[in-house]
């Protein structure tokens, strides 16, 4: 089969329901692209294919294939048309903004929302709140469209895949409960879908990476468990890899760390053979924390600077400054205090220019740990009294506020009496309260 004579469309069909159905079709398809992209949008649509009565109730079976081609290629148009009419102002959050596509008629089309889906993924790791306004489009224009836009009710993937990606944005921005309400809509809209088991699973696994950051491990591991059986099962492997690089950092966090690092290895490797390399670089900084954690300083940093050189690449400048931190972490455990000091205090002001201010308080603590190793207490109180600041100026009071108190207070005391014991006990309350607003900061016994 030469690579100039493309499969034809019941082939394509028949390859998305059975890879092996098509003999010779795993050399050619090795080669095409085009036929590749063929396959990958019939088996995205399998769930129509199997249910072909939801196409028209006046179409014979024998028609369903040129119905479903015709839409195929309805798609294709779209998205031509939204690549067009986004590309001059997406580049940049002023001109989006100023664009206000929400009142523009030509915007209003299932190409602009797939293609501002794709545009969060991209921006999340370089500006989570562009990422979020994106989203926040997405999901609006997703919702405008009539319910016969698409046959066979297919509108709904559409909205679904607009609420699943507004769930990612509110996980950058620290909104985990915008997050988990998202992705109950995500999930109301694809289950209108005539065989949704696949969109569910997406859902199950972004279900599971909030439940993560939320610290409910017990709750997000059957969840990305079952992500992982059901792409598991409709073989579709960078689904299935992704969906076991969350049950990996879910182990790592419930402590099982062999049974995690042996995962992020095998998705490592494989992550080249299916051209994600952020996924390369995500597990690779996993292994890097993993590293840290057990001590292996020279394995961390090889994997930590692995990482690091991918995001520069990708251009994803928030990952890339939490990469950075995460390094300056490991210089200071390896006490290179001088040069850590440097580093944090870089990030600190970077996260500040970002406006990722809480990491920057988090980040401030860190330098506060490695000044006081120096004994340099001045810079430690300023530091403290800053992160005073900012949580007593937030419009929304938490424990965040009380335990900066208590960490300004000891830093100013005289004599001071802040310990690197208190230092990490502050900055773990604040990354906790991040995540749960509710809870109430306990001093230490005696302070």
């Amino acid at each position: 089969m030469m690579r100039s004579q493309h499969l034809t469309e019941e082939q394509l069909v028949a390859i998305a329901a059975d890879p092996s159905s098509v003999t010779g079709s795993e050399q050619h398809l090795s080669e095409c692209s085009d036929c590749r992209a063929g396959v990958a949008f019939y088996r995205a649509q399998d769930g129509a294919l199997k249910h072909a009565d939801t196409w028209s109730a006046e179409k014979e079976f024998a028609d369903d294939l040129a119905a479903l081609v015709g839409y195929r290629d309805r798609i294709a148009h779209e998205d031509e048309e939204a690549e067009r009419l986004l590309a001059p102002i997406s580049g940049s959050p002023k001109l989006f903004t100023a664009h206000n596509i929400l009142k523009r008629p030509q915007f209003h089309s299932g190409g602009v929302v797939r293609a501002l889906c794709k545009l969060v993924r991209v921006w999340c790791g370089k500006d989570p709140l562009y990422a979020m306004q994106l989203a926040d489009a997405a999901q609006a224009i997703a919702g405008s469209l009539p319910e016969d836009y698409y046959p066979s009710h297919l509108v709904y993937e559409l909205r679904g895949l607009a609420w699943k990606e507004y769930a990612v944005a509110c996980r950058w921005v620290s909104d985990f409960r915008g997050g988990l309400k998202a992705l109950d809509s995500a999930e109301s809209a694809y289950r209108k879908l005539p065989d949704p088991d696949a969109r569910l699973a997406a859902v199950n696994l972004a279900r599971a990476i909030i439940l993560q950051w939320r610290q409910q491990y017990g709750e997000a591991l059957p969840l990305a468990r079952a992500a992982v059986d059901q792409y598991e099962l409709s073989r579709e492997e960078a689904k299935y890899l992704e969906a076991k690089e969350v049950e990996a950092q879910i182990l790592h966090r419930l402590g099982d760390v062999d049974a995690a690092c042996k995962t992020y290895r095998i998705v490592y490797a494989a992550a080249d053979g299916i051209g994600d390399i952020e996924m390369k670089a995500r597990c690779s900084k996993n292994l890097g924390i993993a590293s840290m954690e057990r001590g292996r300083f020279d394995e961390a940093d090889k994997y930590l600077h692995t990482a690091l050189g991918i995001y520069e690449v990708l251009g994803k400048d928030a990952t890339v400054l939490r990469t950075k931190w995460t390094i300056a972490c490991l210089t200071r455990s390896v006490g290179r205090l001088h040069e850590a000091v440097a580093q944090l205090r870089m990030i600190r002001a970077e996260f500040e220019a970002k406006g990722m201010l809480d990491e920057a308080q988090e980040a401030g603590l860190d330098l506060v740990e490695a000044l006081q190793a120096l004994g340099q207490n001045d810079e430690v109180v300023a530091i403290c009294a800053a992160v005073f600041d900012y949580y007593r100026n937030q419009n929304v009071i938490t424990g965040a506020l009380a335990a900066a108190a208590y960490l300004k207070d000891a830093a100013s005391a005289m004599p001071p009496r802040l310990t690197q014991r208190d230092v990490e006990r502050v900055r773990k309350f604040l990354a906790d309260v991040r995540i749960n607003p509710t809870l109430l900061f306990e001093p230490p016994p005696g302070a």
